[in-house]
């Protein structure tokens, strides 16, 4: 594998491993340091890693449900919905992490039942 080269015959100008285009070396630096990704590619490289850390932390907060109790935690969620104040907005979202440790079988009959289940609980048949 052959690496490409940094700077070019042009010492005005740097290529960056981000985009891989050949830039101004204005570009690559802020306050005084030097980089190897130019501007463009390190913001949006630092906003993708703002999403994961904001993401992972969703992730912690999600609730545990045992699988048995898993029509009953949605049950309830719909219920609550149901009784909500606010009749014009129905959104639901649901975020958590189901507990597998008595399920047998493969993950596509796991993602089955969870849909029978689904389908029980809010009287729609998925197709």
């Amino acid at each position: 594998m052959t690496s490409k080269i940094l700077t070019t015959s042009d010492n005005n100008k740097q290529y960056c491993k981000g985009c891989e285009k050949t830039l101004p070396l204005n570009l690559f630096t802020v306050n005084g340091k030097s980089f190897r990704t130019c501007n463009t590619c390190r913001v949006q490289n630092k906003e993708v890693y703002q999403r994961k850390i904001m993401q992972n932390n969703a992730d912690v907060d999600r609730v545990m449900v045992d699988f048995h109790d898993f029509d009953d935690y949605l049950a309830d969620l719909f219920e609550n919905m149901n009784n909500s104040t606010n009749k014009e907005n129905h959104e639901f979202k649901l975020s958590c992490t189901i507990k597998n440790t008595r399920l047998e079988g493969d993950l596509k009959e796991w993602a089955n039942c969870i849909v029978k289940i689904i389908s029980d609980v809010d009287e729609y048949i998925w197709v």
